[in-house]
């Protein structure tokens, strides 16, 4: 698995109408992305309440390359826990036998834990050496930084 991050995409579904979306809560989630005790990526994605969103790094396309998907729904429980799905799908791209091999694994967890602790998941690689694992921390935004979110315009 090489080390080298050549690619990170945040997409977070964001979408509803003006007033809908004003008095949706707005979470921070921060994210750290490692491999065999090395940190490949630490991505921040800001999503409202009970909204899809996903992170995706890694290389395509060439033997020894990766790329993993996260995707997850977090939403605030009543009794101030955040409830979250997360689906990570981690593929793999080898030569065996001088053919491109591609291998995917894909688990799916649901998290709970309180606003700011943290959530760890980890994936099997086909590298024994190698162990692939995610940690992410939701924190709620102020109403402050959360207009600040609203203002900025889609890309």
């Amino acid at each position: 698995m090489k080390p080298i991050l050549t690619g990170v995409v945040f997409v977070a579904a964001l979408l509803g109408s003006s007033v809908a979306f004003a008095e949706t809560q707005m979470l921070k989630i921060s994210a750290v992305i490692s491999s065999a005790d090395k940190v490949i990526a630490s991505p921040k994605v800001v999503v409202a309440n009970g909204k899809t969103a996903s992170i995706e790094i890694g290389e395509k396309g060439a033997p020894g390359n990766w790329n993993t998907k996260a995707v997850f729904s977090p939403q605030i429980q009543d009794d101030g826990t955040v409830l979250m799905p997360v689906t990570v799908k981690l593929t793999t791209e080898t030569v065996v036998d001088d053919k491109p091999q591609v291998s995917s694994r894909e688990t799916t967890v649901q998290l709970k834990a309180a606003l700011g602790k943290k959530f760890s998941i980890s994936v099997p690689t086909n590298d024994a050496n190698a162990t692939f694992a995610m940690s992410m921390q939701v924190e709620l935004l102020n109403d402050e930084a959360s207009a600040a979110m609203r203002a900025k315009p889609a890309n």
